[in-house]
Formats: C-alpha cells, structure tokens, sequence
C-alpha cells in the first residue's frame, strides 16, 4: 500500500480513539485491577479496540501486538504496536498527561509512529527517513548541552519490584543533584514526544515495552535526538532501560547511570 494509506489510517484510528477517551473520562470509570497494581479500566480496552478495528479496514490480515491482550500473528508482513492507554492511571484520575501509541511495522522495519496526548489536543506523528510532526508543525529537541540545565523525566511506579523501585531511587536522587529539574509522569509515550517536541531533555524509562517506546523512538529520533538502552545499545529487549535524549546530554547520562550500577 501507499504510505498515504498507513498514514490515513493510523491518523483515523487514533483521532477516534482520542475523541472515545475524551468522551468516556466524562463518565463514571469501571475499574478492575489487572496484576497488582496496574490498573485496567474499560476505556483502556475499548480504545484498544477501536484502533485495531479501523486499522483491519484498511489492513485486513496484519498482526497486532498489544499492551491489551495476547499478540494477534498473522501471515501478513505488516504489523501495528499500540499502547491504548499509555498512563492510565493518570487517565482514570483525571490527570491529562496520559497518551496513546502506535507503530507500524513492515518486513520488521519500523516505518511510523504516531501519538496522541488527548487531553491535550496534540498529536505527534513521524515516519521512516522524514522529520517529527506536532500538529502539523516540525518537532526539533532541544539544544541544551549539560545536564545540568536539563529537566529529566523517569517513571517509578507500583508494579516494579522493590529492587527496581530502590534502584529508580538512586538514579532519582543523582539527577535531583545534577538536573534543573525532575518529573514523574508515568507515560513513556508522551514522554517521548515531550523530548522529541524539546520540552524535555530527556527521559528515563526503566522496565521498557514495546508498546510504549515504539512509536516515540521514531519520533524522537526523526526530531534529532537519541535512544538508546543502558549500555548504549538499541532498544530491543523489554525490560531493560531506556534513555531518550536531545543527543546532547545522552553520553552524559549514560555515565551517569552506569556510575550508579556501580556503586
């Protein structure tokens, strides 16, 4: 298919989910819990739906790997990465930092990605070899060069295991040392569109998916910064560590952490 097709559509599957979600935080929230502390709500499973079912219009027979549910495999070469919800807790709490994400594969080659900050009305949005959009305008990171004019985001949140939660800690407090500031959204999506649009210098994303770096990746890297894992390699394996940057203070931080893990 054209590129026109895949960009039409993942504009439409995600524009509807957006206006579901908007719609929907006006109502009462049914809430479940799935785990122990994640928490799953209609809205996250709906939105899920609605973004594979106007995707299938278009592309039938694609796979579909899912923060929702089991990974849908097909025979076909295209395949779609979406996070529904990425924040959901700040989504049931009426928090607006919240978002929604998904990739396109093809032949396993990242070709777009795009997210949306409802609440916000903004949609981030890039594809293979071209620059990173927000609304329509280009998205550039930023240009500060230390870190200790940064603002650095890092999640931290229930469902980590206490060793994990005791070594967020620690790279906590080193940047709360070094950074301008610190901020905790617990949205790895939107906190890569933050960097990609130069509103963050950087974010750290410990115990990464897929669903939620994806499509960000892209467009981080499309907007001039840099991602990695902890040892400076590509992301490609969930769990491991993520930094997103401006580029120009990613070999800072990685020192930085790596001081940190040998301490």
């Amino acid at each position: 298919m054209e590129n026109i097709n895949f960009k039409e559509t993942m504009f439409e599957a995600i524009k509807l989910a957006s206006r579901y979600l908007n719609d929907f935080q006006k109502d009462n929230l049914f809430v479940d819990y799935k785990l122990k502390n994640d928490l799953v709500t209609k809205a996250d499973l709906t939105s899920d739906r609605i973004i594979k079912d106007t995707i299938k219009k278009c592309f039938p027979d694609s796979s579909f790997l899912s923060e929702e549910g089991d990974e849908i495999k097909s025979e076909s070469t295209d395949r779609w990465i979406i996070d529904p919800i990425d924040g959901t807790v700040n989504y049931i709490s009426n928090i607006p930092l919240y978002a929604i994400s998904i990739a396109y594969e093809k032949n396993k080659e990242l070709i777009a990605g795009i997210i949306a900050q409802p609440a916000l009305n903004r949609i981030f949005y890039s594809v293979k070899n071209d620059f990173s959009y927000q609304n329509n305008i280009k998205c550039k990171v930023s240009n500060t060069t230390s870190l200790n004019d940064s603002i650095v985001s890092i999640i931290t949140t229930n469902h980590f295991s206490n060793d994990l939660k005791d070594y967020v800690a620690k790279i906590f407090l080193h940047l709360s040392k070094r950074c301008r500031g610190v901020r905790v959204f617990v949205s790895a999506s939107l906190e890569l569109s933050l960097v990609a649009n130069g509103e963050l210098e950087a974010a750290i994303l410990p115990n990464a998916d897929l669903y939620g770096i994806k499509a960000g990746e892209l467009i981080v890297k499309n907007a001039g910064g840099r991602l990695t894992n902890q040892n400076n390699q590509p992301f490609t394996k969930p769990g491991d560590l993520v930094i997103a940057s401006n580029s120009k203070i990613h070999d800072e931080l990685l020192s930085l952490i790596k001081s940190i893990e040998n301490e």
